[in-house]
């Protein structure tokens, strides 16, 4: 999907990592 140009967040961090942080965000619950 688009990985040719990694696009940042307003925050600094790509979607597909924040993704993945909420993916071990719940199984770390």
């Amino acid at each position: 999907m688009g990985m040719s140009k990694k696009r940042k967040d307003k925050y600094g961090i790509s979607r597909a990592t924040i993704y993945r942080w909420k993916k071990q965000f719940r199984e770390s619950r």
